[in-house]
């Protein structure tokens, strides 16, 4: 019994749990934080409150990129210090690390960035991340320094489920876009009910979601949430709601299905099933489907692909827009146009007139699964004003849930690194 009670002492969660001066400052610092998450106590209740947090994150195991109740572990890095943590990893690429933050809250993240880039350095938009929005990106001046440059970046944070948040963007030169810095940001997101949290110098809270699920056991910790759209008459009677068009899959929210050409599959008894989306057969033909949804607006069905997988897509857009076009680079992370191949041939038009057609061959990394949608865009060399918006849809399957049947015109070209595989960067104890 002895020895059970000295192991227990010596533990590093006995150590949170047994003291009891912590304890009761971080009870305090607790009582005096406001719903934005910031601590209005003393500096011994907040010493004692980044203290505890930082013990509990430090002690729990690494690996588990997507477990709510784990925090990864970076050994090289002190990411748990009072400001937003910011390295350069790659003489391009940045690691950020805001801390912790609570779900269904949006914060405000500004910090700098030092690099050799430039005086111009922007955000393209359409950079698929529904979680993190680049607002601002400004020139920091500081008199008789020349290099490095340092901008100011101003990040708006909207994590939508608990757990570990990792987020792909970029920023780009004034120098014709042609250099880009990538931007690795990491969250950990807290539950509801686990309290608010300490947020770091430069992250503030500017706001909460509108529709927050009263109870915090109806927020379920899977892979798929419906949101309340309205009642059916046999759901009212049982108390059962409607599930949406919108899904969320993890921390990503993803665009609403198409109302005219998907519906949600419910059970008889009005529950949702597990994350099941049922699209008419027209659109699981083996042929890549192309449709012309306007004059200059095209949607292309690329199918189910899979998670952490680079695939090559080949299709025909026809079109009136004459002969030569071409694709602006750096418009998504994910998808992006390799080629275009200009197509002779004699195709007209319903009412008549000349067509042109061209071959795209489209590059997609597929590393969120779920239902993708993505825009991108044409421009032609005789007027630059001139757009082609091609819209692309593709459903990407998880991990353990099979290989997908390709369309024609879709090939694998090679299987990425999983981030979130039993491989851990951990260097042990």
């Amino acid at each position: 019994m002895e020895e059970d009670d000295a192991t227990k002492r010596s533990s590093p969660l006995s150590e949170i749990s047994h003291d009891s001066q912590g304890d009761n400052a971080s009870k305090k610092a607790r009582t005096n934080m406001e719903n934005d998450g910031e601590i209005t106590g003393d500096s011994d209740c907040v010493h004692a409150m980044r203290s505890l947090q930082t013990k509990t994150s430090s002690i729990l195991s690494p690996g588990h990129h997507h477990d709510p109740d784990v925090h990864v572990h970076f050994p090289d890095r002190n990411v748990h210090g009072p400001d937003i943590y910011v390295d350069l990893v790659d003489p391009d690429g940045f690691f950020v690390h805001v801390g912790f933050l609570q779900v269904h809250r949006r914060y405000q993240a500004r910090f700098v960035l030092q690099h050799e880039f430039g005086p111009e350095l922007c955000a393209p938009p359409l950079q698929n991340s529904e979680v993190i929005t680049i607002q601002e990106v400004s020139l920091q001046t500081t008199e008789g320094e020349e290099k490095p440059n340092s901008h100011s970046v101003c990040l708006e944070i909207h994590p939508l489920s608990e757990g570990i948040c990792k987020e792909d963007l970029i920023l780009t030169t004034g120098d014709c876009g042609t250099k880009s810095v990538h931007l690795t940001l990491y969250a950990q997101v807290l539950a509801r009910d686990k309290g608010p949290p300490l947020l770091k110098e430069g992250v503030k809270c500017v706001g909460t979601d509108e529709e927050i699920v009263k109870d915090p056991q109806e927020m379920p910790k899977t892979a798929v949430q419906f949101s309340e759209e309205g009642k059916t008459e046999e759901a009212a009677e049982n108390n059962l709601k409607k599930p949406a068009r919108e899904v969320r899959f993890g921390a990503e929210k993803l665009s609403p299905v198409d109302e005219e050409s998907s519906t949600v599959v419910t059970h008889k008894h009005g529950h949702p099933p597990a994350g099941h989306v049922h699209f008419p057969a027209d659109l699981h033909g083996p042929e890549l489907r192309v449709t012309q949804t306007d004059q200059d607006h095209f949607s292309v069905n690329l199918g189910f692909l899979q998670i952490h997988r680079t695939y090559q897509a080949k299709f025909t857009l026809r079109h009136g827009f004459g002969p030569s076009l071409s694709a602006p680079p750096l418009q998504s992370v994910y998808f992006t146009i390799k080629e275009i191949h200009h197509n002779v041939d004699n195709n007209t038009d319903t009412e008549g007139n000349q067509q042109d057609s061209h071959t795209l061959v489209l590059e997609v990394c597929t590393e969120k699964d779920g239902v993708v949608k993505e825009e991108l865009f044409l421009t032609t060399e005789e007027d630059v004003t001139k757009k082609i918006f091609v819209e692309l849809h593709a459903r990407i399957m998880g991990k353990g849930k099979g290989t997908p049947l390709l369309k024609e015109g879709v090939r694998c070209l090679k299987v990425n690194v999983e981030e979130d595989s039993e491989i851990s960067d951990w260097a042990g104890f």
